[in-house]
């Protein structure tokens, strides 16, 4: 782990905030407080954040608007913090762009095993692709040295989470693959009774890449089974 990650920790509640931030400098992070959104808008422009743990029930601004703001200026990850159990509170922070979830009440070990794979996962979207060519398939192409994506020579702009999906799906061309192994391989082990995760990112990544959603051409579901890629041609 490295010491100099900066985890920005935003709850209204002071005791939650205390108890997180003590746990996690004990442990070599370095740790900022915000009581409310806006402060946690102004510490995020002022300083440089690895993380954001960002509670849903605020006051004046709640979390799924300070999650929009936040996602509208980077792409850190944001782990939401809900005490509520309700589906769709957890599709709406996904949409707006969360990486994952934490029920309240939870224990410090849950939540160090949620930094480490997210931070496992921006490792490995470090490091260089071991290919540099462009797959395309029927006008989608995908540059997995650039991570950038076309459809018929037009730039898609996806989130760093739907070409996570999008490259998964490539990888495996052709194989279909179920919704626990998309999960596992996407989002990590703790994700992977999360299926709301991916009907969510799915329905998101094919309105942005297919010329008819309702019929899809590159995400193709198997039904009972999974989903798959189309076959690419190089």
């Amino acid at each position: 782990m490295d010491k100099n990650q900066t985890i920005l920790v935003v709850d209204d509640e002071a005791a939650i905030r205390e108890y997180i931030c003590e746990n996690l400098e004990v442990r070599g992070y370095q740790t900022i407080q915000a009581g409310s959104g806006m402060e946690a808008m102004a510490h995020f422009q002022q300083a440089s954040v690895d993380l954001v743990l960002l509670d849903i029930m605020m006051p004046h601004m709640d979390g799924f608007e300070t999650c929009q703001r936040i996602r509208n200026r980077s792409d850190v990850p944001i782990i939401m913090l809900t005490a509520l159990e309700d589906e769709q509170d957890k599709v709406r922070a996904l949409d707006l762009g969360a990486d994952d979830f934490l029920s309240k009440p939870f224990g410090i070990n849950e939540l160090l095993a949620r930094f480490r794979a997210i931070f496992r996962r921006a490792v490995r979207e470090d490091a260089a692709p071991d290919q540099n060519q462009i797959l395309t398939f029927k006008g989608l192409s995908l540059n997995l040295q650039t991570r950038s994506v076309s459809l018929d020579g037009k730039q898609i702009k996806l989130t760093k989470k739907e070409y996570q999906l999008l490259e998964f799906m490539v990888q495996n061309l052709g194989k279909t693959k179920s919704h626990q192994e998309i999960l596992l391989g996407v989002w990590g082990e703790k994700a992977s009774t999360q299926p709301e995760y991916l009907r969510v990112y799915m329905g998101r990544l094919r309105n942005r890449i297919e010329p008819d959603p309702s019929h899809p051409r590159y995400l193709i579901s198997e039904y009972g089974a999974g989903y798959r890629f189309g076959e690419l041609e190089f």
